[in-house]
């Protein structure tokens, strides 16, 4: 039986972009004392007092204020490499807690280089630091998609949408997407199940991958129930109509699939007259 067609985004990552943490922003200053310039050079504070702040408040000693300072600045030049210098050799000579722009700043290093699988080992170290980190985080789930560890991005895509006050769709689709790739079918459907429950009006897209895996794991009746949920919503949906008239066939109801595949043809006349003598045979065989 033929089935919808797979979209796209099943197949690809959201258009989501990894963030920074507080890279592109980042403007490190201690309690207010900029950085200086030396002959048009800025330079980290070195009589910065033992404790500053970066933007989100969170308080920094001078040590980390200057090693992520160092960090910015090389990696403005695009030396991912030589930044995450001043980032590792922080890591390796201070202990806990660990400031979380520093894992955003690390983990950026390597996902700018291309090495995502370096980038998402950076992310989970600071996500279990910082479990509350929203952006640590985000970071985590894309990274662990992009290198197709699909099984363990889903859950987190699910935390992600669990967790925010604002509940954005993208990353419940996001969710069902890593399910399916990761062939967790039953896992997919039931986070498809929640997405059209949902109060909003549902991507009709959510239709096409709820009836491949109902047909997947062989629910053909609960497959049709969809197909019909999804005609009530747009009955001008042909392809829908002649896989209502597939589902029929199947089950001997060949008057209702006579009917389904003539709504079909009226939405969208085929192309091919063998198809209207197909239903002319259907009828007459009916009769």
């Amino acid at each position: 039986m033929q089935r919808p067609r797979i979209p796209k985004w099943f197949r690809h990552a959201l258009g989501l972009v990894l963030v920074t943490g507080l890279f592109c922003a980042f403007s490190l200053s201690a309690h207010g004392q900029t950085v200086k310039e030396v002959h048009g050079k800025k330079e980290a504070p070195e009589e910065a007092e033992e404790v500053a702040t970066d933007k989100t408040g969170e308080e920094l000693t001078k040590e980390a204020t200057k090693a992520l300072f160092e960090a910015q600045e090389a990696m403005k030049k695009d030396d991912f490499a030589g930044g995450r210098r001043f980032l590792t050799d922080y890591l390796a000579t201070n202990p806990d807690p660990i400031p979380i722009v520093l894992w955003h700043m690390l983990g950026y290093s390597y996902s700018s280089e291309g090495n995502m699988e370096e980038a998402r080992k950076v992310f989970k170290r600071g996500h279990e630091a910082a479990p509350d980190d929203k952006e640590l985080l985000l970071n985590l789930a894309i990274a662990t998609w992009e290198v197709e560890r699909f099984a363990e991005a889903a859950p987190l895509f699910e935390k992600i949408y669990a967790t925010r006050e604002e509940k954005d769709r993208k990353f419940l689709q996001q969710a069902a997407a890593a399910w399916y790739q990761a062939e967790k079918f039953l896992e997919a459907k039931r986070v498809l199940k929640q997405m059209l429950a949902l109060p909003q009006k549902p991507n009709p897209d959510w239709y096409q991958m709820i009836i491949n895996i109902c047909m997947e794991l062989e629910q053909m009746d609960e497959a049709e129930d969809y197909v019909h949920q999804y005609l009530r919503l747009d009955p001008l949906k042909a392809e829908y109509w002649r896989l209502l008239a597939q589902f029929r066939l199947d089950k001997d109801d060949y008057r209702s699939a006579a009917g389904a595949l003539e709504i079909s043809y009226a939405v969208k006349p085929p192309a091919k007259n063998k198809s209207w003598e197909d239903l002319a045979d259907l009828y007459a065989y009916l009769n």
